[in-house]
């Protein structure tokens, strides 16, 4: 409650000081996808935890390799801009290209 409060706060002095500023399009570019994201990742890490009756060692595992999982699949889909997407890509590849290269070259 107190997050959500502070926010309401931070965009009101915002707004009050940078006239330009969009409220609703801060809030359609940045708050949404990022509830978004808060959603579907523990939707899907707390069927995760479900699904593990047993506590343990695996069920912890799972849990914490599906939130990891989700929450980057989700913020490469959801989150990120094209523009921030091909720059990933581009990162991706140039890693891949990399190692690859040394491999071939140490065989």
């Amino acid at each position: 409650f107190l997050f959500a409060l502070g926010v309401i706060v931070n965009l009101s002095c915002t707004k009050r000081n940078i006239p330009e500023f969009d409220v609703a399009e801060f809030l359609k570019k940045a708050i949404l996808p990022s509830l978004i994201t808060i959603i579907i990742v523990l939707a899907v890490t707390f069927g995760v935890y479900r699904m593990f009756g047993t506590s343990g060692w695996i069920r912890f595992l799972a849990v914490c390799f599906t939130s990891t999982v989700t929450l980057g699949v989700c913020a490469y889909f959801i989150v990120c801009d094209k523009m921030l997407r091909q720059s990933v890509n581009n990162e991706v590849s140039w890693l891949f290209q990399r190692f690859f290269r040394k491999e071939k070259s140490n065989g």
